[in-house]
């Protein structure tokens, strides 16, 4: 079946020189590479919890070294700082709703920023 019998919600216009594949592929991986870029930046938190959660062996231990030496540059550079104040209004909110330990875990979590 030829790429132009494919039922299409949008009209689009055919395809000059074969070009738009390789377009497609650069746009993807420009994409790619920034959301990986982006995620390893501002969410090493998440890094450093999966890599805590890994089964004990050598290879989790070079990965969970690695987690916290990442951890500890964008901490130190401030990157981490937006999730840690998400994390703590999450926990404020929590508390007021839930109450019980949650609020002295977030007036514990709140007297430490």
């Amino acid at each position: 079946m030829p790429h132009t019998e494919f039922a299409s919600p949008v009209d689009l216009p055919p395809e000059e020189g074969g070009a738009g594949g390789r377009q497609a592929l650069r746009w993807t991986t420009v994409v790619i590479v920034t959301a990986a870029t982006l995620l390893a930046l501002f969410n090493a938190t998440a890094l450093r919890g999966w890599a805590q959660d890994l089964p004990p062996g050598p290879v989790s231990e070079r990965i969970l070294t690695a987690a916290e030496g990442w951890y500890g540059l964008t901490d130190a550079a401030g990157l981490t700082a937006p999730g840690k104040t998400i994390r703590a209004a999450y926990d404020r909110v929590k508390a007021a709703r839930f109450g019980g330990a949650d609020q002295e875990k977030a007036e514990g979590a709140a007297a430490t920023r």
